[in-house]
């Protein structure tokens, strides 16, 4: 009994034993071989050890450190599939992101253009390592693009620093404080006119209409007459007895004639102008009162011509009148004539602000007006509701001034047009507190629009990304 209790014990501990050594070894026994490469990074800040190594988008392999270098630079260490080869035109590439989330993957992308392979274990021969910005997938030449805004944010530091120009947008922002005082009171006085005018101008209104009410019932009674065909028969009486009158003057001149030619006449014609003679001095009686009569008579005729004129005239205010009233008409009508109220453009954006993690809606019309555009509208609409009134100026054909009041406040800005659908937007406001805001706004059809930016660079110098619809 003794004996069986001692081989017993012998046996579990014998098994203990080789349960612990598979447990210590059990990577070692069951693990698949790996190849070891190196990769230099120049900055490997988020790699962690046991973060995967991907080629073509498949797990090969995994990272077993992060060292530093003797000159400074990181050195990780990769485990890779046993028999993977290398080649020379791989790159390891290290993605980054706006915000990181668990560990960062090594990426092996074909970048190069050299040939062969890399031999495992050789330290002295690491694959070059890159950084991938978060914005290369979206904006695949990000580098030449940050370079190009990097010169313009210069250029347009140095362009602030001038203080010629800084007095001259200083100058530039009181103006348009100014003229939007003068456009509030202008507004002011205008809607105190139209409230005080109001009934004038019903009143006005509705004497138009009855006068051209009036107007056509005039027309229709004339077009009735002459269509009734009692105008045209007076005419044709009036001819027919002009006619008849014709005809009794010939058989007048026709018996004058023949009583002339008689001598008998003739001599009784002779004595009836010796007693005419003896009449004169009644006929020049009678000629000096034919004369008054003649003048009464043209002074009744200037009275009658004074009264035709002035008739005239009011026909012709009349006429006047009446076109003046088509023209307002057509005005105001959505036919051929021109509408008195200007096409208004819809613009609304979108945008998430990273700072202070919230989204802000801006809202404006732009309304053209002559050679400029008046901007009115709202910035963060439904919440603070500031205020928006610019003037917008185009300097040349690619870029544009606006200068007014932005977000309540002085304000000045340019757009520069790299492309036909692609725009540099910059946005300076407020006099004590100054905020500079940049962004790159690209239009993907007649409506949509997308951006990117940086607001506030002289303070938080936070990331916005937003969408845009124009109506």
């Amino acid at each position: 009994m003794q004996s069986a209790w001692k081989v017993g014990g012998l046996v579990v501990i014998f098994a203990a034993m080789m349960m612990g050594v598979f447990a210590i070894l059990k990577s070692s026994i069951f693990a698949q071989p790996t190849d070891t490469y190196f990769v230099r990074f120049a900055d490997a800040g988020g790699l962690n050890s046991g973060a995967e190594v991907l080629l073509a988008g498949v797990s090969i392999g995994k990272v077993e450190s992060v060292t530093l270098a003797e000159d400074g630079t990181a050195r990780a260490k990769l485990s890779i599939e046993h028999g993977r080869t290398i080649s020379k035109d791989i790159v390891a590439v290290l993605p980054t992101g706006f915000i990181s989330l668990g560990d960062r993957q090594v990426l092996l992308e074909r970048k190069g253009t050299l040939t062969g392979t890399y031999s495992p274990n050789n330290i002295d021969d690491p694959i070059p390592g890159a950084i991938k910005g978060p914005l290369e997938d979206i904006f695949p030449d990000t580098e030449s693009t940050m370079q190009e805004l990097n010169k313009t944010m210069v250029a347009f530091q140095n362009l602030l620093g001038d203080k010629e120009l800084k007095d001259g947008l200083i100058g530039v922002m009181k103006s348009g404080e100014q003229t939007a005082d003068k456009f509030g009171k202008l507004a002011d006085s205008l809607s105190g006119t139209l409230n005080r005018n109001g009934d004038e101008i019903d009143a006005l209104m509705t004497s138009m209409v009855a006068a051209m009410k009036n107007m056509q019932e005039v027309t229709a009674e004339i077009n009735a007459y002459a269509g009734s065909g009692k105008l045209q028969a007076q005419a044709d009486q009036l001819m027919t007895t002009m006619n008849s009158a014709a005809k009794q003057g010939e058989l007048l001149v026709s018996d004058l004639r023949t009583y002339t030619s008689d001598p008998t006449i003739k001599d009784n014609l002779t004595g009836t102008l010796e007693n005419f003679k003896s009449m004169s001095d009644s006929g020049v009686n009678i000629a000096q009162d034919a004369e008054l009569m003649a003048k009464n008579g043209v002074e009744i005729s200037d009275q009658t011509k004074q009264l035709m004129t002035k008739a005239n005239k009011l026909a012709d205010e009349v006429e006047r009148l009446i076109e003046d009233v088509k023209g307002a008409v057509q005005k105001f009508g959505s036919g051929g004539g021109q509408s008195l109220i200007p096409e208004v453009n819809i613009e609304s954006d979108l945008m998430y602000q990273s700072e202070q993690q919230r989204l802000r809606a801006d809202v404006n019309l732009v309304i053209p007006a002559g050679r400029e555009k008046l901007v009115l509208g709202l910035y963060d609409a439904f919440e603070s509701n500031k205020l928006n009134v610019q003037f917008e100026r185009a300097l040349n054909e690619r870029t544009d001034l606006r200068y007014g009041v932005y977000a309540s406040k002085p304000g000045v800005g340019v757009s520069y047009a790299f492309a036909p659908n692609t725009w540099l937007k910059t946005e300076l406001f407020g006099l004590n507190d100054p905020q500079f805001d940049i962004r790159l706004k690209h239009r993907f059809n007649q409506t949509i629009h997308g951006w990117v930016g940086i607001e506030d660079i002289f303070g938080r110098n936070s990331p916005a990304i937003g969408i845009g619809i124009k109506r």
